[in-house]
């Protein structure tokens, strides 16, 4: 029996590489979620140097709001980035993710349709590479008009 950990975050100090410790012991493939752009080059190293992990890189819906508007980064641009990034480490990255919807907060009207287009955006690259996508779905608190699901 094979066991896949889909949500590892070692590249964080406070782990140490205990996880990939314990993942090559029980013979997991372990791939590494990158949750923020400081990390990608670390998750990608880390891949590199271990044959058993492998890398999730995506766009987190709270960065959509970085994006668009007067002085935002545009959702194209940098989803064709990531596209670069992912074809150039084509061998260890294994999903895009975590992608999705947040509107945990409460967002504005124009976030939430930046999260849409985010979402969107990388699901067209997850087609386009042929892979597969982790989501991360998490509702408003309480808000029954703003529906993630």
């Amino acid at each position: 029996m094979n066991f896949v950990d889909t949500h590892t975050h070692v590249y964080d100090p406070d782990f140490k590489g205990k996880m990939l410790l314990v993942s090559t012991f029980l013979g997991k493939k372990n791939p590494l979620y990158d949750g923020d752009e400081d990390s990608v080059e670390r998750v990608l190293e880390i891949a590199s140097q271990h044959d058993n992990a492998y890398a999730i890189l995506g766009i987190y819906p709270e960065f959509a709001h970085e994006m668009g508007g007067a002085n935002g980064v545009a959702i194209d641009k940098t989803v064709r980035e990531l596209c670069n990034i992912i074809k150039s480490a084509s061998q260890k990255v294994v999903a895009i993710g975590e992608i999705g919807l947040d509107y945990h907060c409460s967002p504005a009207r124009e976030e939430i349709a930046r999260q849409q287009e985010l979402f969107r955006a990388q699901l067209e690259l997850a087609l386009e590479l042929e892979l597969p996508v982790a989501l991360h779905i998490r509702d408003a608190c309480g808000v029954e008009e703003v529906d993630a699901f």
